[in-house]
């Protein structure tokens, strides 16, 4: 018998043992960094999405934020000897490509040789190759360099069709974030802002490849205006070093590198650019802003960005000890007045504390743009879109399509303007000038946060105001920020400000993190159904109507 139990208990620990064996095994293959060769050239491919931050486990997205922490690192890496550009088709606006042209030049500034390889593209894939040293394009695929276009969508005449009526209304004639359903075209303020934004943009982009690659701007842009030239016609003008594979570029001047995939270098940690503490704390802050928590898609499609979240990560910034500055980056078009404020508020009081400096990446706009008010500096891209300091809000009445489905709904009312959102009946005269007053409340408040914290006076405020978009170098003119530049600008801003000198060391934390498998699959079962995912309602429910939002007029999708 208790020979029995020793043989039991024997075997249990020999299970145990192997399981533990191979469980170390496998983390050891999962945490193990991948070995990095001495004479490697960083191979960065840049196609498909770019945007600021991933943070699903399993995404693989280019990401401003991976591209900047990992050129820091490849800048004084001695392994690193030089960085290779692999571009096709990015799915960007040019405020993103200017911030990675701004990434890439800096790496250059350590004396590495930078050179790009484009495979297929157009004037946004081309000016981000100009910033490198040379640019080879495939053979058999030329170049498509033509201006920009946006084009927007109006929905009115749907609307119509399913007996849906949209009641807006907005503050600001530029504010024309409801046109898409209350319009079957553009109106000339729209039209207006669009083709100012659009030749702002364009303006910058020639000016960039004519100052990289040493051109009269002139020049480049009766390049672009001619579509019936060729790769070659292109070289031999000075757009292009050579016609070529990429292939050759590691063997360029006879030395043989070796390819380092930019995934493969992500997976390594040293060496470390910013030791630390103390540190400067980077807060990446994107998507639609809306009232409760972080995370999944709007009601447009954004991801969302929750007050409730980013308010909990700005005081714990604002308590730490060991953060001396704080830059925010925004990438967002706005979205509800009452949450964006309840951010503000809370930037208001960490800048009490220790500098804030605004980073605006792609969108900065309305919403984006009240954030923005509390900072000491504000940063912005040439191309960043921002601005939209308006207030648009209404509702949906949906009697005639609940008419077309035999759908029946009454309302019953304990008072005056109870059912002031229904969604069977318009707004009465009363709940109009009611509602109306609400909204102009609310773009006093936002038009007196702008005057008060920019020190402009009421009237230039309100002619930078009225909902208009502009481009970030047109907001500088205003004076709805103070430089114009990129992510490093606003770092570099923020060392100063919390008093480091160029020599100090200074740790960065970067947030939010990268989320977990298991954070990934907590989530997905908070709810597996419409009627038990709260935050589906709700979003649900905001089709129906819209409070006071401060959120951008349109989007502009470049083409």
């Amino acid at each position: 018998m208790k020979r029995g139990v020793l043989i039991l208990i024997l075997v249990l620990v020999l299970i145990f043992a192997a399981i533990a064996l191979i469980g170390g095994y496998i983390y050891m293959q999962f945490t193990r960094e991948p070995e990095i060769p001495e004479n490697a050239l960083l191979v960065l491919p840049l196609s498909g999405r770019v945007c600021d931050l991933e943070t699903s486990p399993v995404a693989h997205k280019t990401t401003i934020k991976d591209v900047f922490f990992h050129l820091q690192r490849a800048k004084t890496d001695k392994r690193i000897q030089g960085l290779l550009l692999k571009i096709s088709w990015i799915h960007a606006g040019p405020a993103a490509v200017e911030e990675l042209g701004f990434l890439i030049r800096d790496f250059r500034e350590s004396g590495k040789p930078v050179h790009a390889f484009i495979e297929d593209g157009g004037l946004n894939e081309y000016v981000l190759a100009s910033h490198a040293q040379s640019i080879t394009a495939m053979p058999g695929s030329d170049l498509f360099l033509k201006h920009f276009a946006s084009e927007a969508l109006f929905l009115r005449g749907t609307l119509d069709k399913l007996g849906i009526e949209a009641e807006f209304y907005h503050i600001g004639e530029h504010k024309t974030g409801a046109s898409i359903y209350t319009r079957d075209g553009m109106s000339p303020e729209h039209k207006e802002s669009l083709t100012t934004l659009l030749q702002d943009i364009t303006d910058h982009v020639i000016r960039t490849i004519a100052h990289n690659r040493e051109m009269e701007a002139g020049k480049v842009r009766s390049l672009i205006d001619d579509l019936s030239m060729s790769n070659q016609t292109y070289q031999k003008e000075g757009l292009l070093d050579s016609i070529g594979y990429a292939d050759d570029i590691f063997f360029k001047d006879g030395s043989s590198l070796k390819r380092l995939a930019f995934s493969k270098y992500v997976q390594t940690s040293r060496p470390n650019p910013f030791p630390g503490p103390p540190r400067i704390a980077l807060l990446f802050a994107g998507g639609e802003i809306h009232a409760g928590g972080s995370g999944g898609p709007s009601m447009f499609g954004d991801s969302v960005l929750g007050s409730d979240d980013l308010s909990a990560q700005i005081r714990s910034l604002r308590r730490r000890d060991d953060i001396k500055a704080v830059v925010l980056r925004i990438d967002s078009p706005g979205g509800s007045a009452t949450a964006s404020e309840s951010i503000r508020r809370e930037l208001e009081l960490l800048d009490k504390q220790k500098p804030l400096v605004i980073s605006m990446g792609p969108l900065a706009a309305s919403g984006g743009y009240w954030l923005s008010t509390p900072a000491r500096l504000i940063v912005c891209l040439n191309t960043t879109l921002t601005g939209s300091i308006g207030v648009l809000g209404g509702k949906f009445i949906n009697r005639g399509f609940y008419d077309k489905i035999g759908l029946r709904k009454e309302l019953v009312e304990s008072g005056d303007f109870a059912g002031m959102f229904s969604d069977i009946r318009p707004f009465t005269p009363a709940e109009r000038r009611r509602f109306q007053s609400l909204l102009q409340r609310t773009y006093d408040r936002f038009v007196n946060l702008v005057s008060e914290s920019r020190n402009l006076t009421r009237e230039r405020t309100e002619a930078a105001a009225a909902g208009r978009v502009w481009s970030g170098s047109r907001a500088l003119e205003l004076g709805l920020v103070d430089q114009c530049g990129g992510l490093l600008d606003a770092l570099a801003a923020a060392r100063s400000l919390a008093g480091f000198s160029d020599k100090d060391p200074a740790g960065l934390l970067i947030l939010p993190r990268r989320k977990s498998l298991l954070d990934v699959l907590i989530g997905m079962t908070a709810g597996v159904s419409a009627m038990e995912n709260p935050k589906l309602k709700a979003l649900l429910q905001k089709f129906k109507r819209s409070f006071p939002a401060a959120i951008m007029p349109f989007r502009v999708q470049f083409q």
